[in-house]
């Protein structure tokens, strides 16, 4: 749950602030996405699965997968909200910027 709320968030103000400084919002994304990727949870699942702990393993790699899905399903969400919310906006500043 809380990977998918940050995933909301970060699309939501990603998309706006890629708006207001006219950039692509991948430019927002990637930063911020460093730190809510499970990669240490995918390493010490191989790590146990190279050991022989293949319980600990699967219980590692399903955890890694649901963290993945749910970052994926958050910025579809915040995707889907954005492309209703944010045109008014763009074209307030196109108007404003003649």
């Amino acid at each position: 749950m809380p990977n998918l709320l940050s995933a909301i968030v970060i699309g939501l103000l990603g998309n706006l602030a890629a708006i207001l400084v006219r950039a692509p919002v991948n430019i927002f994304y990637v930063p911020c996405l460093v730190s809510l990727v499970p990669g240490a949870i995918i390493y010490d699942s191989m790590k146990n699965f190279t050991l022989g702990y293949d319980n600990l393993a699967a219980h590692g790699l399903i955890k890694a997968l649901t963290v993945g899905l749910s970052l994926a399903i958050g910025f579809i969400i915040a995707e889907a909200i954005s492309n209703k919310i944010y045109p008014p906006l763009k074209k307030y500043l196109e108007q404003k910027n003649r």
